[in-house]
């Protein structure tokens, strides 16, 4: 009965995966794609924005683009001093990972000078010279370099997603104002009511995709726990023949290490809108694979088996 039901939930999970990506391969292309990203991410960042353009007329349309105009320059200023940082950042840590025990020393010695060009710019000038300062020797700067790697991540994260929110800003901004020089007035009312009507779609869409992967992962979670509690129940109740469901524990373990190799270890676009680390992110990644895994494992399973019994039938 047990086994039933494991296998059950993991083709519910499955079903409802397929459905979601069926239904999103059918109602988007390329263009619906963008714009849903947009009005994800402004939604997120600044839901003023989509409510103003709901809401405003066409012949206010050129107050909206200045308002909103000034928002994007001051976001891409703003854009290019966190960019400048996290370079600042990346160029320090290079150059501490092709120090060597014996290049250490010079560095060390000629490290005011080094650190006054490099950190001529940056707003953490100190932290980072305090920092290496209380490096005693080469064998404890990979610590600190442990620490600067920690900080790049979060820096890297905040930079890719305030990235992503002013090439949204931008975007909008030049769809409302290619709408704007449209000549043809007839034109210019068709493309801006669609514009409308897409930007509201959209921002339904992206409520029901967020609530669809949510019950998912729950899902997905209380599969896991399932599996996990089967597995032990039978260990511990027939301990003596409880190879098997050792095994299929091991199997888990195993898919699991092999997803965390073939994971990314670099931000994904979506991991930046959940706004998890890069790390996180891999074992997310990883536990995904591992459940494809195991799924194509029980699917190969169940298929050997009804082969096998209609077989064992003709004979």
């Amino acid at each position: 009965m047990s086994k039933k039901l494991i296998n059950i939930i993991i083709f519910t999970v499955a079903g409802i995966a397929c459905l979601l990506g069926l239904w999103f391969a059918i109602f988007f292309n390329n263009d619906t794609q963008d714009l849903y990203d947009e009005v994800g991410i402004l939604k997120s960042n600044n839901s003023e924005m989509l409510v103003d353009l709901e809401s405003v007329t066409l012949d206010k349309l050129p107050t909206f683009i200045e308002k909103h105009q000034k928002v994007t320059d001051s976001l891409n200023v703003a854009s290019k001093e966190v960019q400048l940082q996290k370079d600042i950042l990346y160029t320090y840590i290079s150059k501490l990972d092709e120090l060597t025990e014996v290049t250490f020393p010079d560095f060390k010695k000629d490290y005011d000078s080094y650190s006054a060009i490099l950190f001529a710019e940056s707003n953490n000038a100190k932290k980072y010279t305090d920092g290496f300062n209380s490096v005693s020797d080469f064998s404890s700067l990979q610590s600190y370099i442990d620490q600067l790697n920690e900080e790049y991540a979060l820096v890297k994260q905040d930079y890719l997603l305030n990235k992503e929110y002013v090439k949204s800003m931008n975007n909008m901004v030049k769809r409302v104002s290619d709408i704007n020089g449209i000549v043809s007035e007839s034109k210019k009312v068709n493309e801006f009511s669609t514009l409308q009507s897409d930007i509201k779609s959209s921002k339904s869409e992206n409520s029901i995709f967020t609530i669809s992967l949510f019950l998912f992962y729950v899902i997905f979670a209380f599969s896991i726990v399932l599996v996990i509690s089967f597995s032990l129940y039978h260990i511990i109740v027939n301990i003596k023949s409880s190879y098997k469901a050792l095994m299929g524990v091991g199997a888990i373990v195993v898919a699991l290490i092999i997803g965390f190799f073939i994971a990314s270890p670099d931000l994904t676009p979506v991991a930046m809108k959940v706004g998890i680390s890069a790390g996180a992110a891999r074992w997310v990644e990883a536990g995904l694979y591992a459940f494809y895994f195991v799924f194509l494992a029980a699917l190969a399973s169940i298929v050997f088996t009804l082969v096998m019994n209609a077989v064992n039938k003709i004979k």
